[in-house]
């Protein structure tokens, strides 16, 4: 076997385990494989995640009845209706479609079952000390939404030139950020805890905050929190970011619960100042 039938022969093999383990690794079994479930009943879809991590979506949402995944883009189809009709799916290589039935309600797999469970339109979610709740799904593609900071006032804890507006002026090429103090042994300083915030003009139940992070240096945004409150000087933790971030992630906070509130505020929790930045390329609140 010479060196470049070697290279294709553990190319080959390298692919079919890829494709066999990502598959094998669905805590349950598929009731279809090689199949995409169609007919127009896919409301939320998932992008770069794994095969249990699709299951933990759906089991979490009751009104998910069956969900399509595919190993190698690795897209996570959540689907508000189940079939057995062979007419409700099309040919798809390394997809497998799961039927949520027989899951649903068993403690064993679904966090929420019984007389805990969320309504159409919630989602479960775990707290610290396995406490669960159900809270408005914020990915749920049939709930409008209505961004609240178009057109409002913001502010910030200092600037390097690139003031807070551009974090909400609707433009991700665009970026707000806190001051640069200083430059040393190859490492750029900036400010301790810096923050943003933005005044909503009125009070609204502030549910859900995305951070849009910036293009480049996405690393900064890390141990963030996002809090909430009728006033700057009180405000009430709506969640907390650990990261840290990609460049240009999309960065989804909900909160455990509505805050009523008109300020909404985000700020890095780290107090060394070095390469300590608050960035963001945009910020979109809802309630």
């Amino acid at each position: 076997m010479n060196v470049f039938t070697l290279v294709v022969f553990l190319y080959n093999v390298g692919v079919a385990y890829f494709q066999q383990c990502t598959v094998r690794t669905l805590r349950v079994d598929a009731d279809k494989t090689g199949a995409r479930y169609i007919n127009g009943n896919t409301y939320i879809t998932f992008s770069n995640i794994g095969p249990n991590a699709c299951f933990n979506e759906c089991i979490r949402r009751t009104k998910c009845r069956s969900f399509s995944y595919n190993s190698i883009t690795r897209r996570c189809d959540i689907n508000k209706m189940s079939s057995n009709s062979e007419t409700d799916f099309v040919d798809e290589t390394n997809c497998v479609y799961v039927d949520m039935t027989q899951y649903r309600g068993d403690s064993f797999y679904d966090p929420c079952p019984g007389s805990d469970s969320c309504v159409e339109g919630e989602v479960c979610q775990t707290l610290k000390e396995d406490t669960k709740i159900c809270v408005k799904d914020m990915k749920d593609t049939d709930f409008r939404r209505i961004d609240l900071v178009v057109g409002k006032t913001c502010g910030q804890s200092s600037t390097n030139g690139f003031t807070c507006n551009y974090a909400i002026d609707g433009n991700l090429d665009t970026f707000s950020h806190t001051a640069h103090t200083d430059f040393s042994d190859g490492v750029n300083y900036g400010t301790s805890k810096p923050y943003w915030w933005v005044d909503l003009g009125n009070t609204y139940k502030v549910r859900r905050v995305d951070v849009y992070n910036r293009l480049e240096a996405g690393h900064r945004l890390h141990n963030l929190d996002v809090t909430a409150g009728k006033s700057l000087s009180v405000m009430s933790l709506c969640d907390h970011y650990k990261g840290r971030a990609q460049n240009g992630e999309q960065v989804i906070l909900v909160c455990m619960q509505p805050i009523e509130a008109r300020y909404v505020k985000l700020q890095i929790m780290e107090e060394n100042t070095a390469d300590n930045f608050l960035q963001l390329a945009e910020v979109k609140v809802y309630e």
